[in-house]
């Protein structure tokens, strides 16, 4: 299996570390609605996603004090797929939603940490 690394330099101080995942997603929600005109609605359905991009993204300060940027790109064993639940609710012009992962984050191959993301968000 594949193995994904982290290690600790012990010459900076780090200030931010990320990974960063991109995905094309489309989802099929069947969406409820209750009262006229711009009434309250509810949906939940499923979704899915390919990853089209993924980054990891690190600032830290040298030795010297200096402040530094670190951005790689790379695949770092993601999943490329990905597919789970998602549910929707709204009001008017906006809609808040809640989607819940089946697939987990990296590959199941890669000695990695298990995680199953969660997102949620706004829609105007």
């Amino acid at each position: 299996p594949s193995e994904l690394i982290f290690t600790e330099v012990a010459d900076i101080s780090g200030r931010v570390s990320k990974i960063n995942a991109t995905y094309l997603n489309v989802h099929f929600v069947p969406t409820f609605s209750f009262g006229r005109y711009h009434g309250f609605r509810v949906g939940f359905g499923v979704y899915g996603g390919y990853r089209i991009g993924s980054h990891t993204k690190m600032k830290f300060d040298d030795m010297n004090g200096d402040k530094q940027k670190d951005k790689v790109k790379d695949s770092f064993h993601i999943n490329p797929f990905k597919y789970g639940f998602r549910a929707q609710v709204g009001w008017d012009f906006f809609d808040l939603f809640f989607n819940y992962d089946l697939t987990e984050f990296f590959d199941e191959d890669a000695i990695a940490p298990r995680l199953t993301p969660v997102t949620f968000g706004v829609i105007f």
